[in-house]
């Protein structure tokens, strides 16, 4: 399977498993998507696992972002030569929800 053009959705605490599961679900219309269940997330697990699934971009929802109608992306490519500590450190870029799809756009076109 080609995994240049996918996203995987998870997120940043168990109390938020639905959004992300809405979030996922929402974006399968223009996005090849994927949820990711986490019993205990822990956002460094998280992305280590996305990497090894070469998985290129995860998006994660949590408090923060709920509270400022954003989600938070994560751009993994070429990130599987980094170390799990050096994975972490990628914090990512903040997106408007309705702004999600043509910043994925024109991610995936860079």
């Amino acid at each position: 399977m080609n995994s240049g053009k996918r996203v995987r959705t998870t997120s940043t605490t168990t109390s938020f498993h639905l959004p992300s599961l809405i979030l996922a679900s929402n974006l399968k219309t223009d996005i090849a998507t994927e949820y990711a269940y986490h019993a205990a997330p822990k956002p460094k697990d998280q992305i280590t696992t996305a990497v090894k699934d070469l998985i290129p971009v995860t998006i994660f929802i949590g408090a923060d972002e709920i509270k400022k109608g954003v989600v938070t992306v994560k751009d993994l490519r070429g990130q599987h030569e980094w170390s799990a500590d050096e994975q972490a450190k990628n914090h990512g870029v903040e997106v408007k929800r309705n702004e999600l799809v043509a910043y994925l756009t024109k991610l995936f076109r860079s």
